[in-house]
């Protein structure tokens, strides 16, 4: 992580990006305090919603870029006044569920919060006391598990797990039976690389190879070598910044003859990162809800951008015609069209689902970009049990580090 030190976003750089000199970001024109308290009784009126994010050195333009897409999303005509209450949390999820805490305790309406979703149910009690919900708003490298039951706890992600479980089938049944998974020793602590693994074998794929490639007692393993001994059809690689970057390098070595299909994760080439830590490989393949073409509009461009605004959508939505007590039950029976494409709420899963999208890296004009040539939301909804036992992942949230 120390080679990331040098993006870390500060309290002041953050609200220097946000265009503000205060902790709390105004949206439209703020209603007189007497005004804004009605809203609690009745609709059109104002609401506060409270805004948790990380001081992510991995990805520092992560809560600016959630922040900016939830003004834009909220700015809609229909929408009652807003403000926003911003909190920033560093990186420990213990500091992101105080700063929950402390926001119901100032009578927020609602709570978006790029949080871990395996530790955000300690909220509930409070969450439900205060009857105001919360929505995750995360990468979604993290499937729902049995205990994240509140009705007040929501989710509008990424799907990084949905985009794996889809990736998977599809690539056994369009790529070749043999897999090797090769992670990073950081992504290879969440869910998609299980569900990866249960698509391919799910549409007929053998059990597929896994190696970490950067596991901190073992060192990096020769790839040349092991794509020799497993002779796979397809690598499916999940990394991001410079550990994507260094596959990258280890995969253009293999040399011609050699080179495997790769499909990838969908940070592993995002668009987002610096030129020195960007995975360049044209015509690798990935599965995400989003791509660059269907955001053009917004102003600060990315996937995390897209996601706050989606959330903004929802929000704006639902708020347009409810009262507070009846604000989670709302969320819920919201459907939206986002930028994203289609929001439908899984009453199952207590979360938001969208499409699933097959993108290919191709070469443009300014830089390589991600292009959508395919639709895999049928795969994406597809059910898949949660994994057994102990799971082998981080506390955090993806690319909250």
């Amino acid at each position: 992580m120390g080679s990331h030190n040098r993006n870390r976003i500060n309290r002041r750089a953050f609200l220097r990006l946000m265009g503000t000199t205060a902790g709390v970001v105004a949206g439209q024109a703020l209603l007189p305090a007497t005004t804004r308290a009605a809203w609690i009784e009745t609709p059109q009126q104002s609401m506060r919603i409270g805004v948790i994010v990380p001081e992510s050195a991995m990805a520092p333009t992560f809560g600016p870029s959630l922040v900016s897409g939830l003004q834009q999303g909220l700015a809609q005509p229909t929408a009652p006044a807003w403000s926003l209450d911003v909190r920033q949390y560093g990186y420990r999820q213990h500091n992101a569920l105080k700063a929950a805490e402390a926001l119901l305790e100032t009578g927020v309406n609602l709570i978006v919060g790029a949080m871990s979703f395996d530790l955000v149910r300690q909220l509930t009690p409070h969450l439900e006391a205060h009857r105001t919900p919360l929505i995750i708003s995360d990468v979604g490298a993290i499937m729902p598990r049995r205990r994240h039951t509140s009705p007040f706890i929501l989710r509008n992600s990424l799907g990084h797990w949905r985009a794996a479980w889809a990736l998977g089938q599809w690539a056994a049944a369009h790529v070749g039976r043999r897999a090797l998974i090769a992670t990073s020793f950081y992504d290879s602590g969440y869910d998609t690389i299980y569900a990866f693994s249960s698509g391919f074998k799910q549409a007929g794929g053998t059990e597929p190879e896994l190696i970490v490639t950067d596991h901190p007692t073992g060192g990096s393993p020769d790839l040349a070598a092991v794509v020799m001994a497993t002779k796979p059809d397809v690598i499916f690689a999940a990394a991001n910044g410079r550990r994507a970057a260094e596959f990258a390098r280890m995969y253009h070595n293999l040399g011609p003859s050699n080179r495997i299909p790769l499909l990838v994760s969908p940070f592993f080439a995002d668009e987002a990162w610096h030129a020195d830590e960007r995975a360049t490989i044209p015509g690798m393949l990935s599965a995400h809800s989003w791509s660059p073409e269907l955001t053009p509009q917004l102003s600060m461009p990315g996937a995390i951008a897209a996601l706050g605004y989606d959330t903004g959508l929802l929000i704006a939505s639902a708020a347009g015609s409810a009262r507070k007590a009846d604000l989670a039950v709302a969320l819920t029976n919201t459907t939206v069209r986002g930028v994203r494409g289609t929001h439908r709420f899984n009453h199952e899963h207590l979360e938001f689902e969208t499409p699933i999208y097959l993108r290919e890296e191709r070469n443009s004009f300014e830089s390589p970009i991600n292009t959508i040539i395919a639709d895999l939301t049928a795969l994406a909804a597809n059910p898949l049990a949660a994994p057994t036992g102990v799971r082998s992942g981080w506390q955090n949230a993806y690319l909250v580090a």
